[in-house]
């Protein structure tokens, strides 16, 4: 048995060059994606108090983040030995949210990472993911770009075949 968690943001999100206002965030509409292929419902990391709906805003508290982890509303429990974790690249790395959640981790388990971006891919958050839980089992990952999300049928049906 598998979970399906992960960590995204609805409201302005920079997409394809511009910043756009989302009902749901790029990395939720993935795991809803990879949920359906896999039937497995997607649970959310949420932290408080909520993000701002200010693009500028979003920006500060995402930079002031970085050194000032936010707290954790809804963590996850891991019941299962597969996980399949999906976050957006945060300055090139994981949220600080899903980092909050992993150190509050203890149990083994594999871990199938899958990520939105705009351009830089995993970016050196597979590094840091092998340093939060190095006692997670670590897998071949899905970069897929936020502005493509609705496109990436077939590029999650090739990495899930990987898993078979």
């Amino acid at each position: 048995m598998a979970q399906l968690i992960y960590f995204s943001l609805a409201g302005p999100t920079w997409t394809n060059g511009t910043v756009v206002n989302q009902p749901i965030g790029n990395t939720a509409r993935l795991a809803q994606l990879i949920g359906q292929q896999l039937a497995l419902s997607p649970v959310s990391i949420r932290v408080k108090p909520s993000y701002p709906c200010d693009y500028s805003a979003l920006e500060t508290r995402a930079q002031a983040e970085i050194t000032h982890w936010p707290t954790i509303v809804r963590a996850p429990k891991v019941q299962s030995t597969i996980i399949y974790l999906g976050y957006p690249i945060w300055f090139g790395d994981v949220p600080p949210a899903v980092k909050r959640w992993l150190t509050s981790v203890s149990a083994s388990f594999e871990l199938r990472p899958f990520v939105t971006h705009e351009g830089s891919g995993v970016g050196r958050s597979l590094q840091s993911l092998q340093t939060l839980v190095p006692q997670a089992k670590m897998t071949s990952s899905l970069a897929v770009r936020g502005g493509r999300v609705d496109r990436a049928t077939v590029a999650v049906n090739h990495w899930l075949l990987g898993f078979e």
